[in-house]
């Protein structure tokens, strides 16, 4: 009995320790540039932001409970460039206004400036690309999307979607939130998890009325992205699968 008991511990055991190393997660809080300092107002995000994210690689994020994800790179637009030289400039940015504190965030957070008074052109839609390692997946959780307290155009939704690379194929995992005043904050549910070695994106649409012509939110902002990588590899599950046949075994 006795024996039949630790051999049963020790399985289990064995079962978290694999399940928690294939799983690991992220959550980027933008509370620090890509060289470790804290960003100042309006600077712009850099492009490979998040990527990596390791113990020595850590800038804006914290651990998401499982480790981090150094198997998955992100790719962020349209950001870079001096205003107004483009359309796709200065739109991914951090900030810490306290109107964004108001608003239920912890600054700083990554404001989503599409703002019609710096841009000649409206610029597109912000996204974020996810790119895994081969073997890799990625796993997209969830994020705060929300308006800064001094908001000051009519209420608009946000549909925030996941998109399969390269062909922009809908995934049928979206979310799109209610139409938001100032100071109104909401958690995005996903729980989108790819394919092994297939990249996506997170892609942010202003469901704008048409009707308004060219309504820009400057005052929109994103914080607290949580994504995951998980490893699916046949070699990973067979080790998964024969202990918890010797578990069950051993029971007999």
């Amino acid at each position: 009995m006795m024996n039949t008991r630790i051999t049963t511990t020790l399985g289990s055991v064995a079962l978290v320790a694999l399940l928690a190393g294939i799983s690991r997660a992220t959550v980027l809080n933008f509370a620090m540039n890509s060289a470790g300092a804290v960003p100042a107002n309006n600077s712009d995000l850099d492009v490979p932001y998040g990527s990596n994210v390791g113990p020595a690689n850590i800038i804006g994020a914290t651990d998401g409970g499982e480790g981090w994800t150094p198997n998955i790179a992100l790719a962020w637009a349209p950001t870079g460039g001096t205003v107004p030289a483009a359309p796709d400039i200065d739109v991914l940015e951090f900030h810490s206004a306290g109107t964004f504190t108001g608003a239920g965030f912890t600054v700083p957070v990554l404001q989503l400036d599409i703002d019609a008074s710096n841009h000649t052109v409206l610029p597109e839609d912000p996204w974020v690309d996810f790119t895994p390692d081969a073997g890799w997946a990625v796993r997209i959780h969830e994020l705060k999307f929300g308006n800064a307290t001094d908001q000051s155009e009519n209420a608009y939704s946000t549909t925030i979607s996941v998109l399969e690379l390269p062909g922009l194929t809908p995934t049928g995992s979206s979310h799109t939130t209610a139409a938001l005043t100032a100071g109104q904050l909401e958690v995005a549910t996903l729980n989108f998890t790819g394919a092994p070695g297939v990249s996506y994106r997170l892609l942010f649409h202003d469901n704008t009325d048409p009707a308004n012509g060219l309504n820009p939110h400057p005052r929109a902002a994103i914080d607290d992205l949580r994504f995951s990588q998980v490893i699916p590899e046949p070699s990973t599950l067979a080790l998964v699968a024969l202990c918890g046949l010797g578990l069950i075994t051993r029971r007999k």
